[in-house]
């Protein structure tokens, strides 16, 4: 089976010959193939040629679009700070406040070049990896492209002291998220893949999130024309997927490592595919041998679970893994076979 059929099957849950699985490893390309992360998150070809190398080294099922939003940062005015083994930070935003924001236009995504730039590198990697592995395109959601914008501060200061000026902002991003997403598919993407911390109560008030966040992301994944998974943002979410799964065009949830597989499953029913849940920040720590326990106790707990999709939890693969880390959670999975 190639890589696409196998999630194909993994989302009608049919068994296949081996367990799909994948690693965020947009950032680890640059690392495989000798270039820092400010050249790799600038050069379409040189990502394609990052990815070509992570795909060759660990065989996964999906590969992905730049986990890079302080580059997107830059289309709102902001600055990203880079480091020489990890991806950037946003170091200043460009704009002040939500009503400033208001008052520009959204980017480009035509012409502003860190989104030309996503888009290039997705219909780079789409065509490289046609019919063959399916590429993800990941997104900021609607809730937090005001972070981008203006920064986590303002936008929390937003949200609690001026509802109505927030509502707008997030109908604005809600319709900017939605004809962004129709264009990364467009361009190549099989799906569309988006942290949400915003609709996380850890993170943000359940009444602001019910009363502000929740409609404007209805809104939003109502007019996209593919299937969409929602990522845990960094916390885990077990306790919130009742209310995730009511959410339209959502395909599949990535879980946390704190997160319980099978709880998520009971919670979410038999249809959405899970995503799950190796720690890629511990990734760096592990000795081989724990890597493949880790990876086979995993495999056997969700063995019966079709729809299941082992995956790493979090961000990017951090850049100090070992390459033998990564091969090691391939070999693993190709040698226990498929689900039973």
């Amino acid at each position: 089976m190639t890589s696409l059929e196998r999630i194909l099957a993994a989302m009608q849950g049919i068994e296949t010959d081996r367990r799909a699985f994948t690693l965020i490893t947009s950032l680890y390309g640059g690392r495989l193939t000798g270039v820092s992360p400010h050249d790799y998150f600038h050069d379409p070809e040189r990502y394609l040629a990052g990815q070509k190398a992570v795909y060759e080294l660990s065989g996964q099922d999906i590969l992905f679009s730049p986990f890079c939003f302080a580059r997107e940062a830059e289309a709102y005015g902001g600055q990203a700070h880079w480091f020489p083994d990890g991806p950037p930070n946003i170091k200043k935003p460009g704009i002040p406040n939500a009503r400033v924001f208001l008052d520009r236009p959204m980017p480009d995504s035509t012409t502003s070049a860190p989104h030309t730039f996503i888009t290039e590198t997705i219909r780079l990697v789409s065509k490289e990896f046609s019919g063959r592995v399916p590429v993800c395109a990941v997104m900021v959601s609607p809730a937090e492209i005001p972070v981008l914008a203006m920064g986590l501060d303002a936008w929390i200061e937003t949200l609690i002291t001026d509802p109505e000026t927030a509502s707008r902002v997030l109908d604005r991003c809600a319709r900017w998220f939605s004809a962004r997403a129709n264009e990364l598919l467009a361009a190549g993407a099989a799906f569309i893949a988006s942290p949400m911390e915003f609709i996380n109560p850890a993170i943000l008030f359940p009444r602001l999130i019910d009363e502000l966040v929740l409609p404007a992301l209805r809104t939003a994944l109502a007019e996209i024309r593919g299937p969409v998974v929602l990522h845990h943002g960094g916390n885990p979410v077990n306790a919130h997927l009742e209310t995730w799964a009511t959410l339209p065009g959502v395909a599949g949830f990535a879980l946390d490592n704190r997160d319980s597989i099978p709880e998520a499953r009971s919670t979410v029913g038999e249809s959405p595919l899970l995503l799950g849940n190796l720690s890629a920040a511990a990734l760096p720590f592990l000795d081989i041998p724990t890597v493949r326990k880790l990876c086979l106790n995993m495999l056997e707990t969700n063995r019966a679970d079709p729809r299941w999709i082992l995956c790493t939890a979090g961000a990017d693969v951090p850049w100090n893994t070992g390459e033998q880390t990564i091969s090691t959670i391939g070999h693993t999975v190709r040698e226990f076979g498929g689900a039973q």
